[in-house]
């Protein structure tokens, strides 16, 4: 290279590697010449660009792969959705004036988005029909035909009957938080003995169910709240604590107070279900978040919001403290109701928007 830029009076450039102790690294030799005899060599080290480069292929390598991988997966969900489609034919007759309504309606509702009370009522008559009708003619499939379909049939109509359920209690929970949001509600003294007895009657056969153990201290607070709120607050992270169980492990559930300060009470519910990553404490409050498959463990993604919002409501807070593999311990923080000298039906309440 050096005689050929002495010989041509230009400049010649050309690259080399050489092996060092660390690793192997690149570098770009331009020969200057200056006189016949004489040439300046600028020798440039990009090993870092090189390797950048070669993790940059790396990368489009393994990000074509998940590409791949994803468009895959999303083709067989795709093949699944068509032939669900395929066996809801045959009530696609009996739905359409019901959807003809929904349609009517659903405009209606734009137009009077404003009107919230209108709105929920649609949602939970109207809407809440073809699912009704759904589940009704996927009932009468299954009980009246049940001799004339194969196996595949029998699968889709289940199918249905599983997605109307799913769609109905999503209505269902977004109508909770609906109200949640917009009520103008006023504080009244809660006590929390009775509220959780209540929640843990409502969720008795679900506990049965799971065959899952619930002790409640015998100190628990009265706080400043209201009966629904707080109601629905224990009773979604009650459920959620025995849902969230580990597999061949009995659910237990423990449900106590700690004084936050002089004004302030935390309620804990705590399990030894399958945990929180640390990572995912936040998202977990957030409406329609998820961190497991429906198939794995059924809900909406709507419980843990409505928790948030009703704590919120009533001037509270919420959090979890959460070990992967060990259980998750949730509180929420309400404000103590002090009676200071009145008794709790001569005091006076408050208002919260």
């Amino acid at each position: 290279a050096l005689k050929n830029a002495l010989s041509t009076q230009n400049m010649v450039v050309f690259n080399y590697r050489l092996p060092f102790p660390d690793r192997l690294r690149y570098f770009e030799a331009r020969l200057v010449p200056v006189t016949e005899k004489e040439a300046v060599a600028l020798i440039r080290d990009f090993t870092d660009w090189i390797e950048t480069q070669n993790r940059l292929k790396k990368y489009q390598t393994d990000l074509e792969a998940i590409v791949e991988e994803r468009t895959r997966e999303l083709k067989e969900r795709i093949g699944e959705i068509e032939l669900l489609n395929k066996g809801m034919m045959n009530l696609l007759e009996d739905l359409r004036e019901a959807n003809r309504k929904l349609e009517i309606t659903t405009k209606s509702l734009r137009e009077s988005n404003e009107e919230l009370e209108g709105f929920a009522y649609s949602v939970s008559h109207d809407l809440r029909a073809p699912l009704r009708a759904m589940q009704g003619f996927s009932e009468a499939l299954l009980e009246d035909y049940s001799d004339r379909l194969d196996a595949q049939g029998l699968e889709y109509a289940r199918r249905i009957q599983e997605a109307a359920k799913r769609m109905d209690n999503l209505i269902l929970d977004l109508l909770s938080y609906s109200r949640i949001t917009r009520a103008d509600i006023r504080l009244q003294p809660v006590k929390l003995e009775g509220v959780i007895k209540e929640a843990i009657t409502q969720l008795s056969e679900f506990i049965d169910e799971k065959g899952a153990k619930v002790s409640v201290s015998d100190r628990l607070p009265t706080v400043k709240a209201t009966h629904s709120i707080a109601l629905q607050i224990f009773t979604n992270l009650i459920s959620n604590a025995i849902k969230f169980s580990r597999p061949d492990v009995t659910p237990e559930v423990k449900i106590y107070s700690v004084d936050s300060d002089d004004n302030r009470v935390r309620v804990f519910v705590q399990d030894n279900g399958i945990g929180i990553k640390p990572e995912h404490f936040d998202r977990i409050f957030r409406i329609f978040e998820r961190l497991h498959g429906i198939e794995t463990y059924p809900g909406t993604g709507i419980g843990l919001a409505i928790v948030r919002k009703g704590a919120e409501k009533v001037g509270g807070t919420v959090g979890v403290e959460s070990t992967p593999g060990r259980g998750s311990r949730f509180w929420v923080e309400f404000q103590k109701w002090k009676s200071e000298g009145a008794s709790d039906g001569d005091q006076k309440t408050d208002t919260l928007g």
